[in-house]
């Protein structure tokens, strides 16, 4: 039911690691822990807000007799924590996004606490969904990326988009994605545009998958196909742009308003550009 990031494991295994009841106190408080991305960003935040943090202390235990067993992740969790697991799934969904991260949970456990507790002022409470819940914006730096490997099983191949397949690109974006896409993809084909497509396709010659880039630069937006998602396909799209881009002279580049952080962390070293101010 439930399919988790590498992070998001992580966390469970340090807050479950006495074989506890996980709520969402425990959770929150392990996730805290993590000195990496949005998590350290939000433990610098809310460690100098003395309310939320003693609410979290509070939040460790639950008492309930109806805790229920996830078996994803091996453990008890509480009433409430299921119901906010719950919610996290839905919106990840929401985002056609097949994994929940930490900023799905978290999000969530920040409006109950808040709707319980009242422990946050109104600026409080929305800069800490900003900081764990919003895209955005990630540098790349150029020098060390990995290079692009294929195997035999990879069911798929990529490669620059033409004229001729504008079409056909524009319809699988609309159809997998909405309309919200579809403006960049269209500059790509304007006079003198520095904007470059590639494009994933299944052995049938359809398009599953494609990524946007600009010389200047600048990364994004970039999809697959949910019935092609954990087949690295993402990756390798990702990466075929930043060596393209490396082989005409950049260094470091931009990867606007990503939402999958973890994603781009891993494929290719991406960290966050600022601190929500």
């Amino acid at each position: 039911m439930f399919s988790f990031t590498d992070r998001v494991q992580i966390i469970f295994s340090s807050a479950t690691f006495d074989r506890l009841t996980l709520t969402p106190g425990r959770f929150l408080d392990a996730a805290l822990q993590i000195e990496e991305s949005v998590c350290k960003e939000l433990k610098d935040y809310l460690i100098s807000i003395p309310s939320i943090m003693n609410v979290i202390d509070e939040a460790q235990t639950e008492n309930s007799d109806d805790d229920i067993y996830i078996r994803e992740i091996g453990v008890m969790v509480s009433p409430t924590f299921y119901h906010i697991l719950v919610l996290a799934k839905q919106r990840s969904e929401k985002y056609g996004q097949i994994y929940i991260n930490e900023g799905h949970i978290i999000e969530f456990i920040i409006k109950d606490l808040q709707q319980k507790h009242a422990c946050l002022t109104p600026f409080q409470f929305e800069k800490s969904i900003k900081i764990i819940a919003s895209t955005r914006n990630l540098i790349v730096s150029l020098n060390d990326i990995p290079e692009l490997k294929r195997s035999p099983s990879n069911n798929f191949s990529i490669r620059e988009c033409q004229k001729s397949d504008i079409s056909g690109l524009l319809r699988f974006i609309k159809d997998q994605f909405g309309e919200r896409w579809l403006s960049s993809v269209n500059k790509a084909f304007l006079p003198n545009s520095t904007t470059h497509i590639y494009i994933a396709e299944d052995p049938a010659h359809q398009v599953i998958g494609f990524a946007c880039f600009r010389e200047e630069g600048t990364f994004g937006p970039m999809g697959v196909s949910l019935s092609h998602r954990r087949k690295r396909i993402g990756e390798s799209l990702v990466l075929q742009c930043l060596i393209f881009l490396k082989e005409i002279g950049r260094e470091q580049i931009l990867i606007e308003e990503a939402g999958p952080i973890e994603f781009y962390e891993k494929t290719c070293g991406a960290v966050l550009e600022q601190p929500i101010p």
